[in-house]
């Protein structure tokens, strides 16, 4: 069972390779208390593509519990990374443990080869912790669907400019969102959310300051 693992503080990062079962089950139930029946992408989805490397799990643990994760989705193929999700136990909060999580995910971000976007989607009580943290809103109108049912839900897109660029090429952000939509959101193409949203991409779309 191998681990890369740094320590901060008292929190120790670690990457979580699947064979170790009693930190993945740690981790599905941290997962499963924090995030929403419609939030939640199946465990055997995540496992597979964290074996596959499509996805960088890392747990924060202290003295060897599991106090918080995030998840990325590394796209290789539109050359963008979504941080997908990233939670702290609720005993552990206020302690800034979500803070060096998410760090840590924009520091291993920052070291990629050909990755030109990293995007993660909040909600707007949410959206404030990102923005101190260098993310920046991007200015359309968002809806991400749920995993639970046919509904959507209003949510920001905020981005973590990684160039000098202010705004994406509006086809660009379509390829995106499709491949969020079909691939992450396990939608047809066809689904009418999916053509929803794109059509509310009709200009290249720029960032908040």
């Amino acid at each position: 069972m191998l681990f890369q693992s740094l320590r901060i503080d008292k929190m120790a990062l670690k990457f979580l390779h699947v064979e170790n079962e009693n930190y993945f089950s740690e981790f599905v139930k941290l997962y499963k208390s924090a995030f929403t029946k419609y939030e939640q992408e199946s465990i055997e989805l995540i496992k597979t593509r964290v074996d596959e490397s499509r996805y960088k799990l890392v747990l924060g643990l202290e003295d060897e519990k599991v106090v918080g994760f995030y998840i990325l989705d590394i796209v290789k193929k539109h050359r963008f990374v979504i941080l997908t999700f990233l939670a702290v136990a609720k005993e552990f909060r206020r302690k800034g443990f979500a803070k060096e999580l998410c760090k840590d995910a924009i520091s291993f971000v920052l070291k990629l080869k050909n990755i030109e976007l990293f995007l993660t989607e909040s909600e707007d009580k949410i959206s404030l912790f990102y923005k101190k943290l260098g993310f920046k809103k991007l200015l359309f109108d968002y809806e991400i669907p749920s995993f639970e049912n046919e509904k959507s839900i209003k949510t920001d897109m905020m981005i973590y400019p990684l160039t000098e660029k202010k705004s994406i090429k509006k086809e660009y952000l379509k390829e995106i969102i499709i491949d969020i939509f079909t691939d992450g959101y396990q939608l047809d193409k066809d689904d009418k959310r999916v053509q929803k949203q794109l059509q509310k991409i009709d200009k290249d779309i720029e960032w908040k300051s």
